[in-house]
């Protein structure tokens, strides 16, 4: 229950599944608040070769942190590609920063490879999540880059 004025953070997970190409979705939202439904508007390219995300390429494209029996694995290494003629500066518009970091330089050149960082956080360690880091570039508000991060905990 939210007071009125309060807020709350709403996290919404659209699994892309079978999915290809542009996609818009238009999840519902019920609330208290009248009798009608509220509607919110997902608008996503679902690219199907993860290496051909102009102008930048991850990889790899998601990030799976495992652990098995007493083998903990709290980090894992990325990189990220700049393939346009031109400076890009990265923007982190979402992190899941109460079971993760992040570290990455976020300045890339035309051509250049920056490798990033994924740390857990020690509540983490022992959670199975699917969660994911979306970056941004500054200047193109409506282009985003998601990295899907998976933690499963194997016995």
């Amino acid at each position: 229950m939210l007071a009125v004025g309060d807020s709350a953070r709403l996290e919404v997970f659209f699994a892309t599944s079978y999915y290809r190409g542009l996609i818009i979705k238009r999840p519902a939202l019920f609330t208290n608040e009248a009798d009608s439904v509220r509607r919110f508007r997902i608008e996503t390219e679902v690219v199907i070769n993860p290496d051909s995300t102009f102008p930048l390429v991850i990889s790899p494209y998601k990030l799976n942190l495992y652990r098995m029996a007493d083998d903990l694995e709290d980090s894992m290494t990325f990189e990220i590609t700049n393939v346009a003629d031109m400076i890009i500066s990265l923007n982190v518009i979402d992190l899941a920063d109460d079971l993760m970091e992040l570290h990455l330089d976020k300045h890339l050149n035309a051509g250049e490879k920056i490798r990033g960082v994924v740390r857990l956080k020690e509540a983490a360690f022992d959670s199975t999540f699917d969660k994911s880091i979306t970056l941004g570039i500054e200047g193109k508000e409506n282009l985003r880059f998601t990295i899907p991060v998976s933690r499963r905990i194997i016995q």
